[in-house]
């Protein structure tokens, strides 16, 4: 009996350390090709990022700008609207009408490759540098002296009361301009025309209007340029400018042959597949002589050393009941965690348990690390679920729990056993009489 229980322990300690090491060597086993982690993570940065934010950020820019020069501009105008004796409703809506850049020359993102990177293939993103992409947006300030005495003379000669300005129109000479990607425009000036109608509360037929013609000039806004936003991004590895060019995915180097001109979505998925392909998924791993599916290790490798170091801690238990009586038997049994002794370091009165060193390696630190491995290599593949994440916790917690208990219960077996060791023998028959 007591020979069974003590085969049967350290088999159990075997088992530990063997399908530690199993997980350990099948963690190892699942390699990700760097070159092509790095392109995926690049090109998934890319996919990240919202070229269509640049609008927001220029019409901030643009606005800005216009406050500071526009209402100057449209100040002869005002002054001409704000006349006491123009009894005309709504003449608010034509100085408000001027106020606006009557054109906005800019890169057009949302015309171009970038509003839909996953279409998109590098060679496209390749081409933007045909555009002015790093020309600041222009826009234009009107020259409305001119335009402020035929206004007032319009209303002088419409002075019935009552009437209000309908159908406010502000055009440019390049209204109907067919661009493509941009729409900067060439010169320093451009023709502007105001619309308005007069008409009655009750009566449209008829209605007055006036047209009129103004000059404006185009002017640039500062740091307004796309390539000046990107540099905003903070990604070199990402989106780099180099001078008036811009270098998408700088960071990949030479790429094989096609790669440019496949679309970004689906590079990025191939990859993943590729990548997928040497995961835990397409892996195999013998556990305790059963073949068991990669992607299932992840739950059978903590489960079963959770199993194994609980019934081993009971074992233990039970070598300790049987320790009084079998003390020898136990003591001669080859079975590190018993037979190794202490050693004592030389000139030093520090003992050094061996057997504790091997039992806290191999029945706590060889498992608690072959899961910290295989967490750390699964998580090289994407995110994990939280259950997978609370059965490795789990798992970890439990083998420190019953290891050190484990350990407790060792100590006092090796006490019992070295104790019933020391007792001298008890007297025989013969030495009694004597």
């Amino acid at each position: 009996m007591i020979e069974d229980a003590l085969k049967s322990t350290r088999n159990l300690h075997r088992l530990i350390i063997a399908v530690s090491l199993i997980t350990i060597v099948f963690s190892l086993s699942l390699q990700i090709d760097p070159q092509r982690q790095q392109r995926k993570d690049a090109i998934d940065t890319l996919l990240e990022q919202d070229f269509l934010a640049y609008e927001a950020w220029l019409a901030r820019k643009v606005q800005s700008a216009v406050d500071k020069v526009l209402p100057e501009a449209v100040a002869p105008v005002r002054s001409v609207l704000e006349d006491d004796r123009i009894l005309v409703f709504q003449t608010d809506d034509i100085a408000d009408a001027l106020t606006k850049p009557i054109h906005v020359g800019k890169l057009l993102t949302r015309d171009l490759v970038v509003s839909d990177l996953p279409a998109a293939t590098l060679a496209d993103l390749d081409r933007l540098d045909v555009l002015e992409v790093s020309r600041d947006v222009q826009i234009t300030i009107p020259e409305l002296k001119p335009l402020a005495p035929a206004l007032k003379a319009f209303f002088e000669a419409h002075p019935d009361a009552g009437k209000r300005v309908s159908e406010v129109q502000v055009t440019s000479s390049v209204s109907d301009l067919n661009v493509t990607g941009e729409s900067f425009v060439t010169g320093d000036s451009l023709s502007g025309g105001l619309y308005f109608e007069l008409v009655d509360a009750v009566t449209f037929s008829g209605a007055p209007v006036f047209q009129g013609m103004f000059d404006a000039r185009v002017v640039e806004v500062p740091d307004t340029a796309f390539t000046t936003w990107l540099k905003t991004l903070n990604l070199p590895n990402i989106v780099r400018v180099d001078g008036e060019q811009i270098v998408f995915l700088p960071s990949l180097g030479e790429l094989p042959r096609g790669f440019r001109e496949e679309k970004l979505g689906v590079l990025s998925a191939r990859l993943a597949a590729e990548i997928a392909a040497s995961g835990p998924e397409q892996q195999t791993a013998t556990i305790l002589g059963t073949e068991v599916p990669g992607l299932l290790v992840v739950y059978a490798a903590p489960l079963v050393l959770m199993a194994l170091v609980y019934y081993f801690m009971w074992h233990v238990f039970h070598l300790l009941k049987l320790a009084p009586s079998h003390a020898k038997e136990i003591g001669d049994f080859a079975w590190l965690p018993i037979t190794m002794p202490s050693i004592r370091f030389p000139k030093t009165d520090q003992n050094v348990p061996l057997f504790l060193i091997e039992y806290l390696f191999s029945s706590l630190a060889l498992p608690v690390f072959a899961i910290a491995v295989l967490y750390a290599k699964i998580t090289e593949f994407g995110a994990i679920s939280a259950f997978t994440i609370s059965l490795l916790a789990v798992s970890v917690a439990w083998i420190a729990v019953h290891s050190g208990i484990g350990l407790r219960r060792i100590q006092r077996l090796r006490h019992a056993v070295i104790t019933e060791q020391a007792q001298p023998p008890d007297p025989g028959p013969s030495d009694q009489l004597t």
